[in-house]
């Protein structure tokens, strides 16, 4: 949740054009060890399934080391940092719903579900794509090292089709974000799927 508040201060960026905010890249580096922190809590807790841990430890270490060298190269990148950033509105809805679900709270946990259907396809089906062209539209201009740019490129496009593939199936089947399951039900469930993994 802590991680997820950082979109404000991006959003000052974005609106600022501001890319000596010398708080802001404070904050990235806060974000890098928060995404390498999470590559060990992937591996360490079992996940629902061995395709989803190893799918967000792809994404979570593309995105720790795309904000790894923001606070050291500076230049435009604070710009294309705070851009993908405005994804995390959505975790923030994410979060709730989690809470919402360990506390049976049904009102919350369905209104956290639309929050989720509204944001996530917004912040990361259009922001990221607009970091992805503006990301773009700084090759062969020598602002920062290619091997930089071409893994934040391909950062970028992993973000999109994994975004892109969630909020398909968010929207034809909105039923889960909205309708609670009992929490013995899901706990039962929960340890079905750790068996499985281990």
């Amino acid at each position: 949740t802590l991680h997820s508040i950082i979109f404000i201060p991006a959003y000052y960026v974005i609106i600022t054009y501001d890319t000596s905010d010398y708080i802001y890249k404070y904050f990235t580096i806060m974000s890098c060890a928060y995404y390498l922190n999470m590559i060990i809590y992937e591996i360490v807790i079992p996940q629902s399934s061995p395709y989803y841990m190893l799918l967000m430890i792809v994404h979570h270490t593309l995105c720790g080391f795309v904000q790894l060298p923001v606070y050291y190269l500076g230049g435009i990148l604070p710009i294309l940092s705070a851009y993908c950033f405005q994804c995390e509105i959505s975790n923030l809805f994410m979060d709730i719903s989690w809470f919402a679900q360990q506390f049976e709270s049904r009102i919350w946990y369905k209104l956290s579900g639309y929050g989720i259907l509204i944001t996530f396809p917004l912040t990361r089906c259009v922001m990221v794509p607009i970091a992805l062209y503006k990301a773009y539209d700084i090759y062969d201009k020598n602002i920062v090292p290619m091997e930089y740019y071409w893994f934040a490129m391909f950062g970028y496009i992993f973000v999109i089709v994994m975004s892109l593939t969630y909020s398909i199936s968010i929207l034809i089947n909105p039923t889960p974000l909205l309708k609670m399951v009992e929490k013995v039900q899901s706990d039962v469930k929960e340890l079905k799927e750790t068996k499985k993994v281990l």
